[in-house]
C-alpha cells in the first residue's frame, strides 16, 4: 500500500463510496457535493465523460449514452429483463447485437460510435473515487498521488472478473486489491463490536444488484469464512424494475401507449419508481405524479407498501432459500446462529427485515453497524491490514 495511506472503495452497482484509515478509525470521505456516496453512473455528452450525480441527470438528455449497473455487466449476470430496462446498448466487440461472450457497451461520443469494455467504464468510476481521495490528501497537506487501494467485488465474481476489476485500476494508475463485499462487511461488524471470538455469525447483504448470505466465525481475530450463498438477480435495481414494469403496464392499459422505446419517458418513470421504493420503507403509501410524461399527459397513481411487496413477491419469496442452503449444508440449526447482521441498502425495506425476523427472531438481528457504509468500512479495514501500519488491525486475518 502507499506508505501512510490506506484507502478502500465500495464499488457498488448503485453507489460508490471511499474511505480512509485515519488515527485508528475509518473516515468515509465526501464528494464535491458534500455527499458520502456517489451514484455509480457514467455518461457521455458531446464533449466529455461525466461520473456520478451529474451523469444521472444527463440520462434525461442522453439515456443511450448513460451507463449504470456496470457490476452486473462485468459479472455477465444480466438477463433479458436487464437488457429491457437498460437505456444503453450491450454489443459484442464488433458492435453487433450481444448474444454471448464478452460484453461491450456501445456509445456515441464526440460523433463517433465506440465500443467500451467494462474495465474502461469501471476505471472511470474508480477515477472519480481517486479524485476524492487525492483532494482529501491535499486538504490535509499531503500532496500524494493515490497508488494503492482495496476495492470490493461481489462474491460471485470469478477470477477473470476479479482480474478485470484489477485491470480497471491499472488504466488509471491504481494497484487494486480486491475483497468480497460480504467479507468486507464482516470485518466492519467484527471490528466495530470489538469481537475477538464468536461462532456462526450470519451476514445478509442485499445491495443494488445482488443478494449474498455469508456465514463466518471469529476466532482469535481470525475471520473464518465457512459458507456463502445468494442470488445475483435479487437487489434494489430488481425491486425498482418491478415497479417500472407495473406502472408501464398501467400506462399501456390506460392510454394504449407503449413506452418501451421512449428512453426519456422511461428515465423519468424509473427515477420516480426509485423514489417510491425508498419512500415506502418509511411510509405506507406514496403518490407518483409525472407532468407531461408523454403526449401532454400527466401520469398520476397511488401505490401502497403492500402493493409494492406484492409486485416483487417473486423476489422476496426467494430470500430464505440461500439462508437454508447454508444452514443445511453445514448441518446446523437456526439456534446455532449467534448473530444476524444486515447490510446493503435494500435491507432498509421493511418486508426484508420482517421475513428474516420471522425465520429467526428479532432479537438475533444486530443493528450496531451502518447498513449503507459497512462494506466501504470493511474495505478500509482491509487496506489498513495490508498496510501493516496500524496496531489496531495488525492481528486481524481473513481465512477463506
Amino acid at each position: 500500500m502507499t506508505k501512510g495511506v490506506a484507502f478502500g472503495i465500495d464499488l457498488g452497482a448503485t453507489n460508490l463510496r471511499i474511505g480512509t484509515w485515519e488515527e485508528n478509525y475509518v473516515n468515509i470521505l465526501e464528494n464535491e457535493m458534500g455527499k458520502r456516496k456517489t451514484i455509480s453512473y457514467v455518461s457521455f455528452d458531446d464533449e466529455e465523460q461525466i461520473v456520478g450525480d451529474l451523469a444521472l441527470n444527463n440520462m434525461a438528455i442522453k439515456p443511450e449514452n448513460t451507463i449504470f449497473n456496470i457490476t452486473r455487466v462485468m459479472g455477465n449476470r444480466f438477463n433479458e429483463k436487464d437488457l429491457y430496462h437498460w437505456s444503453f446498448n450491450i454489443v459484442d466487440k464488433n458492435g453487433n447485437q450481444y448474444v454471448q461472450g464478452r460484453p461491450y457497451i456501445q456509445i456515441n461520443y464526440k460523433n463517433e460510435i465506440k465500443q467500451l469494455t467494462t474495465e474502461e467504464i469501471t476505471s472511470m468510476l474508480l477515477s472519480k473515487m481517486k479524485e476524492i481521495a487525492e483532494e482529501h490528501l491535499k486538504e490535509n497537506d499531503r500532496e500524494q498521488i493515490l497508488t494503492d487501494v482495496v476495492v470490493t467485488v461481489p462474491s460471485y465474481f470469478n477470477d477473470t472478473q476479479r482480474q478485470a476489476t484489477i485491470d480497471a485500476g491499472k488504466i488509471i494508475g491504481l494497484n487494486v486489491s480486491v475483497i468480497n463485499e460480504s467479507t468486507a462487511a464482516a470485518l466492519a461488524y467484527g471490528l466495530k463490536n470489538r469481537i475477538k471470538n464468536k461462532e456462526n455469525i450470519l451476514l445478509i447483504n442485499i445491495g443494488g444488484c445482488s443478494y449474498e448470505v455469508l456465514l463466518f466465525s471469529i476466532v482469535n481475530e481470525k475471520y473464518i469464512l465457512k459458507a456463502i450463498s445468494g442470488d445475483p438477480h435479487i437487489g434494489g435495481e430488481d425491486f425498482t424494475n418491478g415497479l417500472v414494469d407495473y406502472f408501464t403496464s398501467i400506462i399501456n392499459k390506460k392510454y394504449n401507449k407503449d413506452i418501451s422505446d421512449e428512453p426519456q419517458v422511461n428515465y423519468r418513470l424509473r427515477k420516480a419508481c426509485e423514489d417510491v421504493k425508498c419512500k415506502l420503507s418509511s411510509i405506507k403509501e406514496k403518490n407518483i405524479k409525472l407532468s407531461n410524461l408523454f403526449d401532454g399527459i400527466t401520469f398520476e397513481e397511488n401505490i401502497t407498501r403492500e402493493k409494492f411487496e406484492k409486485i416483487n413477491s417473486n423476489l422476496f419469496d426467494k430470500l430464505i432459500e440461500p439462508i437454508e442452503n447454508i444452514i443445511n449444508c453445514l448441518k446446523l440449526c437456526k439456534n446455532d446462529i449467534s448473530d444476524i447482521v444486515l447490510v446493503g441498502g435494500s435491507t432498509h425495506i421493511p418486508i426484508v427485515r420482517n421475513i428474516i425476523s420471522w425465520y429467526f427472531s428479532e432479537s438475533k438481528i444486530k443493528k450496531s453497524i451502518d447498513v449503507d457504509e459497512a462494506i466501504v468500512t470493511g474495505a478500509v479495514i482491509q487496506a489498513s491490514i495490508l498496510s501493516k501500519e496500524s496496531q489496531k488491525t495488525k492481528n486481524i486475518n481473513v481465512i477463506e
